[in-house]
């Protein structure tokens, strides 16, 4: 009678436990989406006050943003395929799983960019569920499972001491690479930016981690549905993100051969890491087509170059995790049940083996060399709790008493957002600084110009062609989704030159020239805004060939005729 009491009362308290444990997450995920949002919500109100239109930009990337909302608008339309739509040669169009959703989304919202925000935060609830799903794995105690969430959610390194230390090199006009910490400008970097900018990235750092997690079920309970599962997580990700594609498939394949080299290697192992790749390998195959065999998929690829920085910056951008990822590895696997009732030895050396071959593949032969540093963060925290856990433990030894326990808790609480939260909070501020001054001047636009984008949007023909120069290209098709002869570094082809001759069609000394160059690029239409006219531009106004169809305020939409010998007006 008594054992059973006792049994009846330990449920009570594990449930007691799980609730409250499960209350933290719930905590936590909403304050990752509040603190997330605040620049959003902050950019779009400074708009309506400022009579001006939000553009959604983030100072991580703003140029991709328009690809995302062009995609976003064609599914919201009902097109299957997405085209690339800043490049004029023939690319052939891809499925996209994600995009493809969101376009759902914004189909009953009415707005794509208002559907990115919301999926963007739909999509950190799934981060958060999957990730506490993981450090449960490791961790027995609830205070180590929600301190190794917060520090995954809201962790960051020391880029932002870097920024203010030293300066900071000025950022290509287009290119790839940027020598300073990966925190300060690359949003795949850790969770938190993925979170602050874009809803691909938090989708695909959750897949990321549901793949491994299944996989780690597959091995230790030899059931090969886990396998599937993260075969079909795996599919799913390199459906619409294959940059990702080498660290599913490296880092348990490391990992086997440190198994069969160095311990006992099952084959039921072998085989469920067979299968993982076989479910996820028709999603590899086919992007690996679209990028070697379809037309001018090389060609795309190769001019989208995203390399690595100096290792240094990887490490100062990931920050103390880095430093404490050896020592708490060290730890765990001398005392895997002091933080674990389940993980073993090697699934603390399968996190070893993460980050090592992670950090590998940043320096491979890949044009997207940088973008690979998604997810290294997970295993990197994993590893540092216990050391921090040990820390934290020493220090209450040392310095906690009954009288200045309150004090020792606020000086631990600053180390502690000094250590690990520096860049996060710098990386909200920015945008909000940023939108605050529209410094540099991308971050609105104004009415006329909305109100242009709108009329092309829903008056120009589908299969239009527009000459503008690149940022003017760049916002018709995100927010007009229209085609244009050149708009953005990384998915216009041979960027550098059209970007030139975009800048030489609106030139004075073309003037006289710009019909039958027009003909000859195939340009239907011509965008004329401010941008246009700096520099000395002039745009095809009482020129033979071009005639007005839409005009307000500063910006004007020109067709260019199909013969020449029309006079505008």
């Amino acid at each position: 009678m008594w054992q059973k009491l006792s049994d009846i009362l330990s449920r009570k308290r594990e449930r007691r436990r799980s609730f409250v444990e499960s209350v933290g997450v719930a905590v936590l995920t909403v304050v990752a989406i509040v603190t997330t949002s605040l620049s959003p919500v902050f950019g779009w109100w400074l708009g309506v006050r400022r009579g001006m239109v939000w553009k959604g930009l983030s100072v991580f990337s703003p140029g991709d943003l328009s690809a995302y909302l062009s995609f976003i608008d064609q599914a919201r339309f009902g097109e299957w395929l997405t085209k690339n739509l800043f490049t004029m040669e023939p690319i052939t169009p891809s499925f996209n799983v994600l995009w493809w959703l969101v376009g759902q989304l914004a189909r009953l919202i009415g707005s794509p960019l208002l559907a990115f925000h919301v999926a963007r935060t739909l999509l950190i609830v799934l981060l958060a569920v999957v990730a506490w799903r993981f450090i449960r794995r490791f961790f027995a105690s609830s205070r180590e499972r929600l301190g190794a969430l917060a520090l995954f959610l809201f962790g960051s390194g020391f880029g932002t001491y870097y920024a203010a230390l030293l300066p900071l090199p000025t950022a290509p006009s287009y290119g790839s690479r940027m020598e300073m910490p990966v925190d300060l400008w690359v949003a795949e970097s850790n969770a938190f930016l993925s979170m602050l900018y874009s809803p691909h990235f938090v989708a695909s750092l959750a897949l990321l981690l549901l793949a491994f997690l299944c996989l780690l079920n597959a091995w230790r309970r030899d059931d090969w549905r886990w396998a599937i599962g993260g075969g079909l997580s795996s599919l799913v990700l390199v459906s619409f993100h294959p940059f990702h594609a080498p660290t599913l498939y490296f880092v348990p394949a490391v990992w086997l051969a440190f198994q069969a080299a160095f311990r006992r290697l099952r084959w039921r192992q072998a085989v469920a890491y067979v299968i993982f790749v076989a479910v996820s390998l028709p999603a590899f195959a086919y992007r690996s087509y679209l990028t070697l065999f379809a037309p001018n998929g090389w060609q795309m690829t190769s001019g989208n170059l995203c390399l690595s920085p100096a290792p240094w910056h990887y490490a100062i951008g990931l920050g103390a995790i880095v430093i404490l990822a050896p020592f708490g590895w060290r730890l765990a696997r001398r005392q895997p049940g002091g933080h674990s009732e389940s993980a073993t030895r090697s699934e603390w050396d399968f996190l070893a083996v993460w980050v090592v071959v992670q950090f590998l593949l940043l320096y491979f032969p890949f044009t997207f060399q940088r973008r690979l540093v998604e997810g290294l963060q997970f295993p990197l925290t994993a590893l540092a709790v216990p050391a921090i856990v040990a820390a934290l433990s020493w220090c209450r030894r040392r310095w906690f008493t009954r009288s200045g326990i309150w004090v020792s808790f606020s000086v631990l609480a600053t180390a502690f957002a000094l250590l690990f939260l520096p860049s996060s909070s710098f990386a909200v501020a920015r945008n909000l600084i940023a939108y605050r001054d529209n410094q540099p001047p991308i971050f609105y636009m104004s009415r006329a110009e909305a109100d242009t984008l709108r009329w092309v949007s829903e008056n120009a023909p589908r299969d239009a062609v527009f000459m503008a120069k690149a940022n003017s290209g760049n916002s018709l098709v995100g927010w007009a989704d229209r085609r244009v002869f050149v708009g953005h570094w990384a998915d216009t082809i041979d960027f550098g030159r059209k970007a030139r001759q975009a800048e030489g069609f609106f030139a004075e000394t073309f003037r006289g020239r710009r019909w039958r160059w027009a003909r000859e690029l195939g340009i239907t239409h011509v965008w004329c805004g401010p941008n246009e006219h700096a520099n000395g531009g002039e745009c095809p106004e009482n020129e033979m060939g071009f005639r007005v169809i839409y005009n307000k305020g500063s910006y004007a939409v020109f067709v260019v005729e199909p013969t020449f010998g029309t006079q505008t007006n």
